[in-house]
């Protein structure tokens, strides 16, 4: 499987897509603590959430198992600008120079609790039409960075309470988050 790779930007020190910075921090939820290889519609992407953003990176995979892969091994790929190597029960990462690798243990942490690409579909859907929402910019920035976007598309839905899609406005990748809206303050007169 190749690691996912950045989208052509003009400003070199912007990053590339980091999907594990989507998954939780939260000791409470260890199902969403690490990045998931699934597909949708034929399509590889990883997969992470915190229950509040959700983003999903196309990558190219072959016949990879479905599955949690760990974060590290993400990031030593990229630093390696290497493959990951999976198999049902472990990830390994090459190293450039071909004379070592890292391997990990692919971690059961039961069943994703979140079928992004029911989640996807429905927002999708929904794209065409406008509403009033409340969004926390810091899971907008963390749902743009998490897909590598400088600058993204927020497609609203009709419903407030359903999830907004970030796009970053060159997506010759199909790359896409989902963030959840925040609660509205009551308005006062």
């Amino acid at each position: 499987m190749k690691v996912p790779v950045p989208t052509t930007h003009n400003d070199a020190s912007w990053p590339e897509a980091e999907v594990e910075r989507a998954a939780t921090k939260d000791p409470s939820h260890p199902e969403l603590s690490e990045p998931y290889l699934t597909r949708v519609d034929g399509v590889a992407y990883l997969c992470a959430t915190d229950r509040y953003i959700l983003a999903m990176v196309p990558v190219e995979a072959d016949d990879e198992p479905a599955g949690y892969v760990p974060a590290e091994a993400l990031r030593m790929a990229r630093k390696w600008k290497g493959l990951l190597e999976i198999n049902k029960s472990e990830v390994a990462v090459p190293h450039p120079k071909g004379n070592s690798h890292l391997t990990l243990e692919r971690p059961d942490l039961g069943m994703f609790p979140i079928l992004a690409e029911m989640l996807v579909e429905k927002a999708l859907s929904e794209r065409d039409s406008t509403a009033t929402i409340c969004l926390n910019v810091e899971f907008l920035y963390r749902a743009a960075r998490a897909i590598g976007a400088r600058k993204i598309r927020l497609r609203l839905p009709a419903a407030t309470h359903r999830p907004i899609i970030v796009e970053p406005t060159d997506n010759p990748d199909g790359r896409i988050a989902l963030v959840m809206p925040i609660r509205m303050p009551a308005e006062t007169n």
